[in-house]
């Protein structure tokens, strides 16, 4: 087997629950007025003129990205779209069908307000492109030979979350018989890039899947996020 890279594009994760790029710039836009945006300095007249524009803007851009672009000039601006994209991030991935069950045995199919109107779906990892995909990296594999199939795979990942490796890992520690040591040490070696950054290795104690927004260090996080304008200049 050689080595084959695999290029995950913006939406790939939206079969696991999370939001696509508009209803991520929407979900950003009516949230502004409820995000504590902790860890950030801002004046409160000078504030209320950053959310005020980043709200107004992002009814007419694209994305958050596009949006961000747009105000490359306004550094409080940058800082509250890097903030609001983590905290959306997060709550997502606390969201999506990813999440284990309380035993961390199995990944939990939920119900979740994603399609038109608002209409309820119901979102199953087990049915998605990534466990399909795992089976057939997998297939006529023993288990000594499983780090090795795993090396020759590369993932490009157009996205900020973490769900490819937050499911590797449990797919293998699944694939290993309980070897969650092990898993994650294999899981690591596969090599997945974010062109545009992530919220960090999930495996990393500081920066789990899902974490509570609340609890989020939004300082260390929005650091390894870039945005097109970041990436373009």
């Amino acid at each position: 087997m050689g080595h084959t890279t695999f290029i995950v594009g913006a939406g790939a994760s939206c079969e696991f629950g999370l939001v696509d790029g508009a209803r991520l710039r929407d979900r950003i836009a009516t949230g502004l007025d409820q995000y504590q945006f902790t860890g950030i300095w801002m004046g409160r007249e000078e504030g209320w003129q950053a959310k005020s524009t980043l709200a107004s803007a992002l009814r007419t851009a694209l994305s958050i990205d596009d949006c961000m672009h747009t105000h490359q000039a306004n550094p409080l601006i940058q800082q509250l779209g890097k903030w609001a994209i983590v905290h959306e991030i997060l709550s997502q991935e606390r969201e999506s069908c990813l999440t284990l069950d309380p035993q961390g045995v199995n990944f939990t199919a939920k119900r979740l307000s994603r399609g038109k109107d608002g209409e309820s779906l119901l979102f199953d990892t087990w049915s998605s492109w990534l466990v399909s995909l795992f089976r057939l990296l997998t297939a006529e594999c023993t288990v000594d030979e499983i780090p090795d199939r795993m090396s020759r795979v590369s993932f490009i990942v157009f996205n900020y979350d973490r769900c490819i490796e937050h499911a590797l890992v449990h797919l293998l520690t699944m694939k290993l018989g309980g070897n969650r040591e092990a898993a994650s040490t294999i899981a690591r070696d596969v090599d997945i890039v974010h062109p545009y950054g992530c919220l960090g290795a999930p495996w990393e104690r500081a920066f789990p899947f899902g974490l509570e927004p609340d609890r989020a260090p939004y300082q260390a996080m929005t650091a390894r996020i870039r945005t097109f304008t970041v990436t373009v200049a």
